[in-house]
């Protein structure tokens, strides 16, 4: 059960901070929707999304254009696909957080925050809202507004949550000279990677407290 949203922000700064070192395998679809500014139109992507510990990753998307794209990362790379939901501790380091309430999204518990930016952000935006997942930290939606117009959502439209030993290690493999692999990827050489389990890795040895006194460093007078 969640605390009252006046006593959980000490509890949801280490959830956040934590969320991406993730300790369950992670499935589902997603969506994205970025403003371009001006009437240049939008930047779009919906598709599906499987994550696992270890930092492995799979998406299989579709562009405003229709054009699909498939990302696998294998634990070994540092792409991270819809890192704005997997990997929210950027709402720390740019943002003053409030829980504004408690909601519930496809199914899951969620804090409902809102954040405004902090005086060192480097390109403060004008609102940021967000629902935190309750139990794993990562966003189940966001929505940021900022200069110039400028707007982006992104969201999970369904989401699975098992344990981290059910992510088949074949899906994080990439297939050779795969016409569906995203252009923008480096080349792999070498063998393949093995097909054995991936360690998930671990979060850095610091307490609740310390993650808590580290937020706050940078922020006005607290309350």
């Amino acid at each position: 059960m969640m605390k009252s949203a006046e006593n959980a922000l000490s509890d949801l700064v280490p959830l956040l901070y934590r969320a991406r070192w993730l300790r369950s395998s992670l499935s589902g679809d997603v969506r994205s929707r970025r403003r371009r500014g001006g009437d240049e139109g939008h930047d779009e992507l919906s598709g599906s999304l499987l994550a696992a510990p270890g930092g492995r990753y799979r998406t299989d998307l579709t562009d405003e254009d229709g054009d699909r794209q498939l990302r696998i990362s294998d634990g070994r790379t540092a792409i991270v696909p819809f890192p704005e939901l997997l990997i929210p501790s950027w709402l720390l380091a740019g943002f003053e957080l409030e829980i504004t309430g408690q909601a519930e999204h496809i199914g899951r518990a969620a804090y409902a925050v809102a954040g405004r930016p902090r005086q060192a952000a480097e390109e403060p935006a004008s609102r940021v809202s967000a629902l935190v997942d309750a139990e794993l930290g990562v966003l189940l939606r966001y929505e940021q507004t900022g200069p110039r117009w400028r707007a982006e959502t992104a969201e999970f439209t369904s989401l699975t949550v098992d344990d981290a030993e059910t992510a088949d290690p074949l899906l994080f493999t990439r297939a050779p000279a795969s016409h569906l692999e995203d252009r923008n990827q480096p080349e792999r050489s070498g063998p393949p990677a093995p097909a054995g389990p991936v360690p998930a890795a671990t979060s850095p040895d610091l307490s609740d407290g310390q993650v808590n006194l580290l937020y706050r460093s940078v922020l006005g007078p607290q309350k």
